[in-house]
């Protein structure tokens, strides 16, 4: 479904930016998500955090970005919970005889978006994807600036140089790769 798409994007070297959205309202014939109210802010960070996740792996694990080298793309969340099981997929990968799969994953960069006010989880994708994957800043829609998020992971206990890498030299690499003078 998605190959026209990252076809036009492969042929203007594009990047592109992977949210998700509730779609049981918005495709026809998908069932309605129920969700129990006492439980809503829980079961919503777990359906959100699966679903980005599995976009991560079928992006960064399988072979469809192949025929697509010229296009970047970026997962928000961090990819939802995928930092958290990354080190039981390379487990799964050790037994099924396949190679480390965080070289495959690190094709994918990941914004912290509103997960930079929660440190632990950007600490814990820097170190299962490195710090040069991480994008800053470009998630912050409900929020009405990116302050408190700067000063949060400025005290997370990352290093002034992964700091520089999430803040801004990710991002200025990645525009110089698409032709963008910064």
């Amino acid at each position: 479904m998605l190959a026209p798409l990252f076809a036009v994007a492969q042929k203007y070297r594009s990047h592109i930016f992977v949210h998700r959205g509730a779609a049981s309202s918005k495709i026809p014939g998908q069932p309605e998500i129920l969700i129990p109210k006492d439980t809503a802010y829980a079961r919503w960070s777990l359906i959100s955090d699966s679903h980005l996740a599995a976009g991560a792996i079928t992006l960064g694990l399988s072979d469809f970005l192949q025929p697509y080298p010229d296009v970047t793309v970026q997962i928000v969340m961090l990819g939802g919970a995928i930092p958290y099981v990354v080190e039981h997929i390379q487990r799964g990968a050790r037994r099924a005889g396949e190679g480390d799969p965080i070289e495959k994953l690190r094709r994918l960069y990941f914004d912290p978006g509103p997960y930079s006010l929660t440190p632990r989880s950007v600490v814990s994708a820097g170190r299962a994807f490195g710090a040069d994957r991480i994008l800053f800043g470009s998630d912050y829609g409900p929020n009405p600036d990116v302050g408190a998020g700067i000063k949060t992971l400025s005290e997370s206990g990352l290093a002034p140089d992964e700091l520089k890498l999430i803040f801004v030299e990710n991002g200025r690499k990645l525009l110089a790769e698409k032709g963008v003078k910064v």
